[in-house]
């Protein structure tokens, strides 16, 4: 999966971004333990390396 994202890594963006990827990780770790499976944290990951991909790409 590729998020269609461009994101500028100024002071005022990053605050945003480590928050979003807090409150995903978050998100995670309470759909793993409510459905007792990995997928959500797999998931979670997925969507990390997409960020970190578009992050380094731009």
């Amino acid at each position: 999966m590729v998020l269609p994202l461009k994101v500028d890594c100024t002071a005022e963006e990053t605050f945003p971004l480590a928050e979003t990827l807090y409150q995903i990780g978050l998100g995670a770790s309470l759909m793993a333990k409510i459905t007792q499976s990995s997928a959500p944290l797999q998931s979670a990951l997925v969507t990390y390396e997409a960020f970190a991909g578009c992050i380094l790409d731009a």
